[in-house]
């Protein structure tokens, strides 16, 4: 990208700020485990959605872990007000992505951090604690599953026959946009290897050659914080896409992201079949 900031960033700093990425998803692994051992408290947000206190104590010790490390930093969560969101570096964290699995004993849940710098994506992590599978990237380093580098753009196109795997959210998640629902119905008929999965394991799996490519839909930025580095970073394709009623907003004004990333001529086929 030109005039791209993160290009004046020298590799030890960005490989310092991934390291220490990794070390805040250990701070949340264990303030989540705590929280369960503790025993959890669930409620219903205003817009029904779930949310336990290990959400809210993640994101606390998250905050806290930042700013004794980095108190210049930024921080953006989906549980407490920003923190200096005007900040070069900017933490965007969601502490457990799929609260709904994870309130459940569902383990597709995760965490998910990432780091921006002049709002260029920098630093990302996605944790699957349950499964014990953590996703990391940084600019210009590559990105790495369990530590094993990753690269998509390796892997061999599949001919558009329907074998391709797709993961996306349900039918409900496009409903929340006009025209949505018809977009999802497009995109079953056209690529009908569908796995509807509410969470970040779909983000893992499409780096890691589980899907050929993922989805979200209406979704904020902390669902999409590590996402494009990690994809970007293992040569896949990562793609934002418009609507015919322009970029959606969240109930608060805050922009969500409709997205699609993964194997390269995939996504730019994905992107056709809905319309973008």
């Amino acid at each position: 990208m030109a005039g791209d900031p993160r290009k004046g960033l020298e590799k030890d700093r960005c490989q310092e700020l991934l390291q220490a990425a990794i070390d805040l998803a250990d701070v949340l692994r264990e303030r989540i485990r705590e929280e369960v051992g503790q025993g959890l408290t669930v409620a219903s947000k205003a817009d029904h959605s779930v949310v336990t206190s290990a959400d809210t104590a993640g994101e606390q010790a998250f905050r806290a872990a930042v700013i004794a490390r980095y108190p210049v930093h930024g921080v953006r969560g989906e549980e407490l007000p920003p923190l200096n969101p005007d900040a070069e570096f900017v933490w965007v964290v969601d502490p457990i992505d799929g609260t709904a699995e994870f309130a459940a004993g569902v383990p597709l849940w995760g965490t998910i951090i990432g780091l921006y710098y002049r709002d260029r994506p920098l630093v990302g992590v996605i944790d699957l604690p349950a499964l014990s599978l953590r996703a990391s990237a940084g600019y210009g380093l590559g990105a790495t599953v369990n530590g094993e580098s990753v690269s998509i753009g390796a892997r061999t196109e599949d001919a558009i026959n329907g074998r391709e795997r797709v993961g996306t959210p349900s039918r409900v998640n496009y409903a929340k946009s006009e025209g949505g629902e018809a977009m999802f119905d497009k995109l079953c008929e056209v690529h009908p290897n569908i796995r509807v999965v509410h969470t970040c394991f779909t983000h893992v799996m499409a780096l890691n050659g589980g899907l050929d490519a993922a989805i979200e839909w209406n979704a904020p930025l902390w669902d999409v914080a590590a996402t494009r580095i990690l994809i970007e970073e293992a040569g896949g394709k990562y793609m934002q896409l418009k609507t015919p009623k322009g970029d959606p907003k969240d109930d608060d004004g805050g922009a969500l992201h409709n997205v699609v990333f993964g194997r390269p001529g995939l996504v730019e086929r994905i992107a056709a079949t809905l319309g973008s």
